[in-house]
């Protein structure tokens, strides 16, 4: 695992510095800021993932001087994430090279080209303590609504590192801290598995017209074990299967539970997946599988 420089760090922060600008600028007449940057940059304990994927985070902290503060204390937390998000796409609207995602609690700016992604969450620190807004969709609603949530308290740990001096608080970093993190970074902390593929694949969209076959091997759940058969375009897809036979359907595209895992979820390319898993694909399937839209990126923010 690669640790990203001062420098590359730097570069990143002076870009985000002129995105604070615009926004300040824009937003003026219903919002005054200030920005912290938080996590590993702070700290220079970055690390590159297997990807070479890094990632950046800042905290935009609403004041009191904000004009929407005076009118309503800031009680409209969807309108806020809103007006951020709405901002970040016009900056961004233009370049194909950035993507702007509207997460549980961020906006992320990912950065394709230079393989990094800035984290910004909205905080506000009156009339209480700090809150992050958070969003908090009604069950089986499809329209984004945002509370604010109360911020965990620092712990004991987080308070007594803050009172060693410099020298201190670097050997910390350099010898405790990076370790541990190197390793936490050679293995993934969360599994998924999918115990009912015909399920799972029927609530997937195409991005195109789609006609694709492949035998499906799963050595644990054996009812997965099964030839499926996806025809479908941008309005609806249709899954179907039935038993493999041998013989008839040697030809067949053959893939393993885990490998189907990697793309549904947009983990893993086609080529690192074949490349890491063994696996063989042809092109035609290569091409066909593509066509899906991953359940992409999925990120579960919890550690059992």
């Amino acid at each position: 695992m690669k640790r990203v420089t001062k420098k590359q760090s730097s570069k990143v922060r002076k870009f985000a510095a002129e995105i604070f600008k615009i926004l300040h600028k824009n937003l003026k007449d219903k919002y005054t800021f200030t920005v912290r940057l938080v996590g590993s940059v702070a700290w220079n304990t970055v690390l590159r993932d297997s990807d070479g994927f890094w990632d950046v985070d800042y905290q935009i902290l609403l004041t009191k001087n904000s004009k929407e503060y005076k009118v309503n204390r800031l009680n409209n937390p969807t309108d806020i994430k809103s007006s951020f998000l709405r901002e970040f796409n016009k900056i961004f609207k233009d370049d194909k090279n950035y993507k702007i995602e509207n997460s549980t609690t961020a906006i992320t700016l990912i950065d394709k080209k230079n393989k990094y992604s800035i984290d910004f969450v909205i905080i506000k620190l009156y009339p209480s303590n700090n809150e992050i807004i958070r969003r908090n969709n009604k069950k089986n609603s499809s329209i984004n609504e945002f509370t604010w949530n109360q911020l965990p308290k620092f712990n004991e740990a987080y308070r007594k590192f803050n009172e060693l001096c410099p020298m201190q608080k670097k050997d910390l970093i350099e010898n405790c801290v990076l370790p541990r993190k190197k390793e936490e970074k050679k293995k993934p902390l969360i599994m998924a598995r999918i115990l009912n593929v015909e399920n799972l694949l029927s609530a997937m969209v195409c991005k195109e017209e789609m006609d694709l076959e492949f035998v499906l091997y799963d050595p644990v759940i054996r009812e997965n074990n099964r030839l499926f058969m996806l025809k479908g375009n941008k309005e609806h897809l249709v899954v179907r299967t039935r038993t493999a036979h041998t013989g008839k359907d040697d030809a067949v595209q053959k893939i393993s539970i885990d490998a189907l895992t990697s793309i549904v979820f947009g983990y893993k390319e086609l080529e690192k997946i074949e490349e890491e898993e063994k696996e063989i694909f042809s092109a035609e399937f290569k091409e066909e599988i593509s066509k899906l839209m991953p359940f992409s990126p999925v990120f579960i923010n919890e550690i059992v």
